[in-house]
């Protein structure tokens, strides 16, 4: 099942202006994902009582996700989430502020964790952190994102996120990476891929419509000079 992805660039712009800037992104960007994903014509961004993303016209679902530059949506027929994060961000989050040893050691790392020297989990996750060989921003960013992504499929907030749990060693491929996230019993192959200095995850279950064993993320980039079409 491969399902389109629109990441929409935006203005880096300040305030009140930037905000509407990344929203008005965040719908052409949606528009754009129906399109290639053949849903009927996304007029309103349906949402609940809480503000998540409800199904439109007979079953197809959306949704949709912002950073400081940019934009990204989805449309499908499969419960979907995702979320994207840029790799220029001033701050990165060490890999310890939202995941566990028993996480991090499933990433390449080339010195084992001493967990006879982690009480709390602490200061082995940061030195994982610290070792660009095992945790790079790319890596960190994917996890962080592959998190999001799940959370926002299950429609549960972010004070979930170390509930979400990495299960294997991410499988990379250039710029495209596959996380096993487990999330309240429930492990998903969460898809990753990186284009135009953003880090894109996608998460979604299996599609009743286009039944399959695989979800592939089909990237595509809306650049800003594009919204003027």
């Amino acid at each position: 099942m491969r399902i389109p992805v629109v990441l929409a660039e935006a203005p880096l712009v300040s305030g009140r202006e930037g905000v509407a800037a990344v929203r008005e992104r965040q719908r052409a960007a949606l528009v754009e994902a129906g399109r290639r994903a053949g849903a009927p014509a996304l007029a309103e961004l349906p949402r609940d009582a809480d503000g998540a993303p409800v199904p439109f016209a007979d079953g197809w679902r959306w949704t949709a996700a912002n950073t400081r530059g940019a934009a990204v949506g989805a449309v499908a027929r499969a419960p979907l989430g995702v979320d994207v994060e840029s790799l220029t961000r001033p701050r990165v989050p060490a890999p310890g502020e939202f995941a566990g040893v028993d996480e991090l050691i499933h990433a390449p790392i080339h010195a084992p964790i001493d967990r006879a020297t982690d009480r709390a989990g602490d200061r082995a996750i940061n030195r994982a952190g610290d070792d660009a060989d095992r945790w790079t921003t790319e890596r960190t960013l994917a996890l962080w994102c592959a998190k999001e992504a799940v959370l926002k499929l299950t429609g549960v907030g972010i004070a979930e996120l170390r509930a979400c749990r990495l299960t294997g060693a991410p499988l990379w491929t250039g710029g495209e990476a596959s996380l096993l996230i487990e999330h309240r019993g429930v492990t998903r192959a969460v898809r990753i891929a990186t284009a135009s200095g953003f880090v894109v995850a996608l998460a979604a279950d299996a599609d009743a419509h286009a039944p399959g064993p695989a979800v592939e993320l089909d990237l595509h980039v809306l650049a800003r000079a594009e919204a003027r079409r």
